[in-house]
């Protein structure tokens, strides 16, 4: 091998290396100025994305930036990060603690174990986990309970087209049933975050 080939991969690897050590802290800069804004609070309206999988939030932010999700604010936001951005923000979000948002159990007008026995019933361990903490598909446990019946509803009107089984699923639900699957979710706030 020759010097200056050595010397290139040399710093190829302590550059790799840096970025790596700093992809939180850049993640973590990039979610103060462009995301704690809504999701930083405990506004029912927007998700919380702390401890949800880095693969998921990226996927959702290419979703948005394909305009396969509908949001103007998010389109906006989404198409001004690069791709390294949004690796960096998936990555620290991922890391974080679900439990550091005071998320409220807030089941509204659903009834918690009529949503149980529909989620029971509907298979959604599959894919969201055994206790719902997220696998093939996102972390569900003591998400928001307007944000899930948002995006359960999007499913339901097809206005939400990023995963075609979950279209196939709701197309059948009422709007009860989607209110009460949400209260069962929201619920399990208490288990995982004690």
């Amino acid at each position: 091998m020759k010097p200056l080939e050595l010397i290139s991969i040399t710093f190829l690897l302590m550059l790799t290396i840096q970025v790596q050590g700093n992809e939180r802290i850049w993640g973590g800069q990039i979610y103060k100025e462009k995301c704690a804004q809504c999701h930083g609070s405990t506004d029912p309206r927007f998700p919380v994305l702390q401890g949800q999988h880095a693969s998921y939030l990226s996927m959702t932010l290419h979703s948005y930036i394909n305009s396969r999700r509908q949001s103007t604010t998010m389109i906006n936001i989404a198409r001004k990060l690069s791709p390294l951005e949004i690796q960096f923000v998936s990555t620290y979000l991922s890391s974080k603690k679900f439990c550091s948002i005071d998320v409220i159990i807030d089941a509204k007008d659903g009834i918690m174990i009529e949503g149980k026995t529909i989620v029971q019933r509907g298979g959604c361990r599959n894919c969201h986990g055994q206790n719902f903490q997220g696998l093939a598909g996102p972390r569900l446990a003591g998400q928001k309970t307007d944000y899930l019946i948002k995006a359960l509803q999007g499913y339901k009107t097809q206005s939400r087209r990023t995963h075609s089984p979950m279209t196939q699923i709701f197309t059948n639900y009422s709007r009860q049933d989607i209110s009460d699957i949400a209260a069962y979710l929201n619920s399990l706030k208490s288990k995982v975050c004690n």
